[in-house]
This record gives C-alpha cells, sequence and structure tokens, in this order.
C-alpha cells in the first residue's frame, strides 16, 4: 500500500517538474528599429516572431486587473508585457511609447 502511494507522489512529482521545464525557458523579446517593432516570444517551446510599423501601429494599455498592454496595427493585436510585473507595467507602457516616438 505504502508501494502505491509512493509511486502516485512521485509521478506527481515528475508531471510538475515537466511543466515547470517546459516554461521555465519562456521570454518576450521587444526590438525598436526605426520604423518596425519587432515582437518574439517563446512560451511553452513555442515560438513566434510579431513585426509591426510603428508609424501604422497604436500601442494600448488595459484598464481591467492585469493591465496589459496591446499592439494594435490594422487587424492585427498582440498583448505584450505578461513578464512584466503588475506595478511596473505603467511605467514599461510609457517607456515603450515614449522609445518609439523617439525612433519614428
Amino acid at each position: 500500500m505504502i508501494l502505491l502511494f509512493t509511486m502516485i507522489e512521485l509521478s506527481a512529482l515528475g508531471i510538475a517538474l515537466i511543466v515547470y521545464a517546459r516554461h521555465a525557458l519562456d521570454y518576450e523579446s521587444i526590438a525598436i528599429d526605426g520604423s518596425s517593432i519587432t515582437v518574439e516570444k517563446s512560451i511553452g517551446g513555442k515560438t513566434e516572431r510579431h513585426e509591426f510599423n510603428t508609424r501604422w501601429m497604436q500601442l494600448k494599455q488595459e484598464e481591467d486587473g492585469k493591465r496589459l498592454i496591446r499592439i494594435e496595427q490594422s487587424d492585427k493585436e498582440l498583448p505584450i508585457g505578461i513578464f512584466v510585473p503588475l506595478d511596473a507595467r505603467a511605467q514599461f507602457f510609457n517607456d515603450l511609447r515614449q522609445q518609439i516616438r523617439h525612433e519614428a
């Protein structure tokens, strides 16, 4: 009976470690080069790359509890800043907006 519970606990621990390992290397990278902004996200081993023209895009901050930042351009929309702490997102939004205006 003890062996059964030990196997269940070890299985649960193994699953938790696999889930943690999948997300341990998650990242979000934002690069601004002249009139283009490139956002690269890697979440759960899946990497996505998005490019926006700074002249045509809009930067918006949600007003809900998460206060995520969104980049919108025509029919394309991308939330960013998920790894930025909640209390630092307003400053990140202001810094990003200022940098985009400076580069454009």
